[in-house]
């Protein structure tokens, strides 16, 4: 089983090869194969190749979410995938991120340097 979580990062410009080589170094931090078993419908995490106009980057990935275990799981790639994203927000300028998994919106949580669930939501 597994659900998706999409991410987008909008704006009228494209990356510029310095910001390029910044969200390269960001992933290079990551580990983006490892939630990417097919077993338990996960993917490796990755943006797009062609973004939708009006939007610098933009991506989705398939988190897996094992019923028995679902914090070892879901939570955890969340929360990988969260702060991935929040460190990509950190060094790039400008435009509006919107994360979300399926219908329910993650939001930009200052403090940690993350992007998560609104609080009581």
């Amino acid at each position: 089983m597994s659900v998706s979580l999409y991410y987008s990062l909008e704006r009228d410009t494209r990356l510029a090869p310095d910001e390029q080589q910044r969200v390269a170094a960001v992933l290079a931090r990551h580990d983006l194969d490892r939630f990417a078993d097919p077993l338990m419908g996960g993917e490796p995490f990755s943006f797009w190749d062609d973004p939708s106009e009006g939007t610098a980057l933009e991506g989705s990935v398939r988190v897996p979410v094992d019923l028995e275990r679902p914090e070892e799981t879901a939570g955890a790639a969340l929360a990988e995938w969260g702060r991935l994203l929040g460190e990509l927000r950190q060094v790039l300028d400008g435009g509006t991120w919107r994360v979300h998994l399926e219908d329910v919106a993650m939001v930009w949580v200052e403090e940690r340097g993350v992007f998560w669930f609104p609080a009581g939501g």
